[in-house]
């Protein structure tokens, strides 16, 4: 891996084990219910001029990357809901570079973070709340033209916390 590679992918390219998910179900559910109050513990104290750090040239700075945060767990929560209220729902993709530069994402960190505590918080009863024949359940992601299993989407979003949260712990590295 570059070392380019390495500052974008920090911690590996997502890669699904579905005996794993299936196995350790109920940690990720709780790492992914506990991941705005890690967020919250890590950043406490932390000046707001440390956030405009990048973690590789040409990458978001910490502050774009917590709303990023913040826009991508709000997608899927709702894709979530959509899955499991609907057959195999149609979602679409967003421009995750472009909301990046939309003038929400100058607003002060704490607003993102608040409602990723939110959106986390209510994800969090659903995810706690549903039959072992929910999991199964699918999204069809437009962008990617295939469907995605809930369980699948469910791991895919602990690693997207980890991933983003190691791209924020690089921008605040002295």
């Amino acid at each position: 891996m570059s070392s380019l590679e390495q500052l974008a992918y920090p911690i590996g390219r997502f890669a699904y084990d579905e005996a794993e998910a299936v196995r350790d179900h109920l940690t990720l559910l709780r790492k992914l219910i506990d991941f705005p109050g890690k967020l919250h513990q890590f950043l406490e104290g932390v000046h707001p001029a440390a956030l405009e750090s990048t973690y590789r040239p040409e990458g978001w700075n910490a502050r774009q990357v917590i709303h990023h945060l913040f826009d991508s767990h709000t997608h899927a929560y709702m894709r979530f809901k959509w899955a499991l209220t609907e057959e195999n729902p149609s979602i679409l993709p967003y421009d995750e570079q472009k909301f990046a530069l939309l003038s929400d994402y100058s607003i002060p960190v704490e607003v993102a973070l608040n409602g990723l505590d939110v959106v986390h918080r209510k994800w969090g009863v659903i995810l706690e709340n549903m039959e072992e024949s929910d999991w199964k359940k699918t999204y069809f992601h437009t962008g990617y033209s295939k469907s995605f299993e809930l369980r699948y989407a469910l791991s895919m979003y602990v690693w997207h916390s980890s991933h983003h949260f190691e791209h924020i712990r690089l921008c605040l590295k002295p």
